[in-house]
C-alpha cells in the first residue's frame, strides 16, 4: 500500500507540473516554419507570418506585422518595420545581414508579379530594404511581348556588397496564350545603360492560372518579364516530335493556334 502511494502521489506531481507548463508552452514564441523555413516573431526577416501562417499566440509582435497582425503601422515594442504587399508596389525590410549569410524569402509569395526570392551579402549590411516597383520606362523595349516592367532598388548596399541575387516571377496562362507566347520562352530582362540584357531564366512550375520562372542576376535596376512567340520551326519540330510518338497531337494543334495567335 505505501508503494501504491508513492506511485500516486508521483504521477500527481507530474500531471500538476504540466498543466503548469503547457500554458506557457502554448504561449511561447517559436515562430512557424514555412516551405522549410523558419521565421521567428519579433524578427525583422520580410515576412509576417500571420500573413501565411497563424503565429496566433505570441506575444511579441513580429516587426513585418506592424501592431500585432496588421500589417504597416508602429506600437510592440522595440523596432517595428512595415511591409508593403501590393500588385504594383513590394517592399522587404530586410534589415542586418551579416557577411557570408543568404537572405531568403518565401518563395511562392507574390505582391507583384517580379519577386525577389534570395542574395548573399558579401559584408556586413544594416537596415538593408528592397523595393519593387511596378513602372511604365520611356525607354526602347527588349525584343519580344513586354508583360511588365519593374523597377528594383535595394537600400543601404552597393553592389559589390551582395552576390548570387535570384528572382522568382510569373505570367497569367491566360495572357501568355492570347500573345501566342511560348510558354517554355518568357525570359526576365535586366536593363544596364540603354541595352537590355537577358538573364538566364527557367519555368519552374504552373496551376490554373499562372506559370512560374526563375531566374538570376547580378544585381538591381529595371527589370522586364518578356515573352517569345511559337516560330514556324518550333512547330514543325512539334510536327517531328509528334510522328516520333513523343508527344501527343493536340500538342501540335496547341503550338499551330500559338503559331497563328502571335502573328496576329
Amino acid at each position: 500500500i505505501y508503494c501504491m502511494l508513492k506511485k500516486i502521489i508521483f504521477l500527481s506531481l507530474i500531471i500538476v507540473g504540466l498543466a503548469l507548463l503547457l500554458p506557457s508552452i502554448s504561449h511561447a514564441c517559436n515562430g512557424v516554419t514555412i516551405c522549410g523555413i523558419n521565421y521567428s516573431c519579433g524578427v525583422s526577416d520580410g515576412v509576417c507570418p500571420e500573413d501565411v501562417q497563424g503565429c496566433g499566440s505570441c506575444s511579441v509582435c513580429d516587426p513585418d506585422c506592424g501592431v500585432c497582425g496588421k500589417q504597416g503601422g508602429g506600437g510592440g515594442g522595440g523596432k517595428v518595420e512595415s511591409y508593403t504587399c501590393r500588385t504594383d508596389l513590394d517592399v522587404y525590410n530586410v534589415g542586418d545581414i551579416s557577411k557570408g549569410h543568404l537572405f531568403s524569402t518565401i518563395e511562392n509569395r507574390y505582391c507583384t508579379d517580379l519577386h525577389f526570392y534570395k542574395l548573399t551579402a558579401n559584408n556586413n549590411l544594416k537596415d538593408v530594404k528592397i523595393t519593387i516597383t511596378l513602372v511604365h520606362p520611356k525607354t526602347l523595349p527588349p525584343e519580344g511581348d513586354v508583360y511588365n516592367y519593374y523597377n528594383v532598388v535595394i537600400s543601404n548596399a552597393k553592389e559589390d556588397d551582395i552576390s548570387n541575387i535570384s528572382f522568382r516571377y510569373r505570367v497569367p496562362i491566360s495572357w501568355e496564350e492570347s500573345h501566342g507566347i511560348n510558354e517554355n520562352k518568357v525570359v526576365l530582362y535586366r536593363q544596364t545603360g540603354v541595352f537590355w540584357e537577358r538573364l538566364p531564366s527557367t519555368m519552374i512550375d504552373k496551376d490554373n492560372e499562372y506559370y512560374y520562372y526563375a531566374s538570376n542576376s547580378t544585381g538591381f535596376s529595371n527589370f522586364a518579364i518578356v515573352g517569345q512567340g511559337v516560330t514556324i520551326w518550333e512547330v514543325l519540330e512539334n510536327v517531328n516530335a509528334y510522328y516520333a510518338g513523343e508527344i501527343k497531337f493536340l500538342d501540335v494543334v496547341s503550338f499551330i493556334d500559338k503559331y497563328y495567335t502571335a502573328l496576329q
